[in-house]
């Protein structure tokens, strides 16, 4: 049997669940020591004594920028209902137009 095998049917014990994918960020080498930032809600998982606080501060701070996502996520999509709706007024006015014109009778 092979360790990657048991990790792989396991993966969820594994995958860091704070993890969020961003592709628009780029990952640069740190190379200064007081850029590290220990990453305590992974490495601690293991000590509920130091990791509750940690982990809640994390979580808080998760909440908030999901929050903060959302909401402008919200914003984008109003944004966008807006110019829809805008469109269906446009779009009915030139109907309207259109069908006065064709019903104008010339003598």
């Amino acid at each position: 049997h092979s360790l990657w095998s048991y990790v792989n049917s396991n993966s969820i014990e594994f995958i860091n669940p704070l993890y969020r994918n961003n592709s628009n960020t780029v990952i640069t080498k740190v190379s200064n020591v007081q850029n590290l930032h220990f990453w305590s809600s992974y490495y601690l998982r293991w000590r509920p004594d130091l990791y509750v606080h940690s982990c809640s501060q994390t979580l808080l701070q998760s909440f908030s920028d999901l929050q903060e996502q959302h909401s402008q996520q919200i914003k984008k999509l109003e944004a966008e209902i807006n110019q829809l709706k805008e469109k269906v007024i446009y779009s009915k006015k030139l109907l309207f137009s259109n069908n006065n014109n064709n019903n104008i009778n010339v003598e």
